[in-house]
């Protein structure tokens, strides 16, 4: 297996390269995007609320400008110089990843009032909300590259500078997106982030013009229907082959293994009644208004268990929580074909 160095920065120095670069990104994010909600719903121009999204948005965009600063120069030189780069996904999660500051940089600019000051308020919150949307799109594509096999794109790359540490350990959310790539990638993280973005972003626009009819009122409906019963096949699936099985043989790593495991598979319990309730099969009595915030309710505490908890728990080396994890049940699947193999060798020499 052949991690690109997107997802190799996640892993080495744990647990601070991933607090840097990941939690706290997605945490900032994901506040400003659910705080975003609530303001374009209620048209809110002051409160606390509105502070919050205020604040996490000049912040967030001056600290991704000094990640990106900070990886141009010690990440995308140092391996353009010696031409290390292992294939042209490993390039692309990193660009991807880094034109985020395009997004960032301006909302924070935007915030401190030096753009856009004659611009209405209504038209600097779609402004607002347009920014947070692209960065939400090349932020998770990024993600989502960052974690491809690049042996099975370039069989060249299997041998290449980065070989990913067999000894490393991962909790069994990483190991199922890793194992089988890229069926497992795509239906387990690609599908799932691609529907909560879309559907956030959809939610932005049908809002803020106040839609209750249209072609992205029927998109935006469709795709939440289709989430909900996506979620909870996966999640249903997912207790049966994952969750039972590692349960009954006592091969949970950490209490940080279980938590990345379960609050993934508790997505379905926001999504799903948002396509009952697209289906009209509750709240039909409710008006338009409230039903919004219901939708933004639910879709809110699926961003934060899918993608503030489940992926960036998912991330961690068990190994960092507890260092007897080194020598569990279950390190990965890697582990054991590499004790395999010694094994064999070993055997060949007796």
């Amino acid at each position: 297996m052949q991690f690109a160095h997107f997802m190799q920065l996640l892993t080495a120095n744990q647990p601070w390269n991933l607090i840097f670069f990941m939690a706290i990104p997605m945490l900032m994010i994901e506040t400003i995007a659910i705080t975003e909600f609530y303001l374009i719903s209620n048209r809110n121009k002051k409160g606390i609320v509105k502070s919050i999204n205020r604040l996490a948005s000049i912040f967030f965009g001056f600290y991704f400008t000094g990640i990106f600063f900070y990886l141009i120069f010690n990440v995308v030189i140092p391996l353009t110089k010696a031409g290390e780069w292992l294939n042209w996904v490993d390039i692309a999660a990193v660009v991807i990843n880094l034109s985020g500051v395009l997004f960032l940089l301006p909302l924070a600019i935007l915030e401190l009032g030096m753009i856009f000051k004659k611009k209405t308020v209504e038209s600097k919150l779609k402004i607002h909300f347009i920014l947070v949307s692209g960065f939400l799109i090349v932020g998770h594509a990024a993600m989502i590259l960052g974690m491809v096999d690049l042996s099975i794109i370039d069989l060249k790359t299997a041998n290449g500078s980065m070989d990913m540490n067999m000894n490393t350990s991962m909790t069994h959310y990483m190991t199922l997106l890793m194992e089988n790539q890229p069926l497992n990638l795509i239906v387990f993280l690609a599908i799932p982030i691609i529907l909560v973005e879309a559907i956030t972003i959809m939610e932005f626009f049908v809002v803020f013009k106040r839609q209750t009819s249209g072609t992205l009122w029927k998109v935006n409906k469709a795709a939440t229907i289709f989430m909900g019963l996506y979620f909870t096949v996966m999640s249903i699936y997912l207790i049966i082959k994952l969750v039972i099985p590692i349960t009954r043989n006592d091969e949970w790593l950490t209490w940080v293994d279980w938590v990345a495991v379960g609050f993934y598979i508790s997505t379905a319990l926001f999504v799903l009644p948002m396509a009952i309730m697209e289906l009209g099969l509750i709240f039909k009595k409710k008006p338009e208004e409230k039903k919004t915030k219901i939708r933004f309710a639910l879709l809110s505490g699926a961003i934060i268990v899918f993608c503030l908890i489940g992926m960036v728990f998912g991330s961690v080396n068990p190994n960092v929580v507890s260092k007897s994890t080194g020598n569990g049940k279950m390190d990965t699947e890697m582990n054991l074909k590499t004790d395999t193999n010694t094994n064999m060798e070993m055997e060949k020499k007796k």
